[in-house]
């Protein structure tokens, strides 16, 4: 999750482009498009779902 946070203050606040993103992260460019897309609303669901995803297998084994 923080190389989410971390994109996205790249790319809003310093207003770097995805491809030196890409390059100073490590990340692919599509991963770096897809994060800096995302908004507050998208990244909270993206932790709920791994919530879920992580009560499920702890479920299920």
């Amino acid at each position: 999750m923080e190389h989410i946070y971390h994109i996205r203050y790249e790319f809003n606040e310093k207003g770097k482009s995805i491809r030196q993103i890409s390059r100073e992260t490590g990340h692919d460019r599509q991963t770096v498009n897809f994060s800096s897309a995302l908004t507050p609303s998208s990244i909270l669901a993206l932790k709920m779902d791994c919530i879920f995803l992580e009560v499920s297998l702890a479920y299920h084994s």
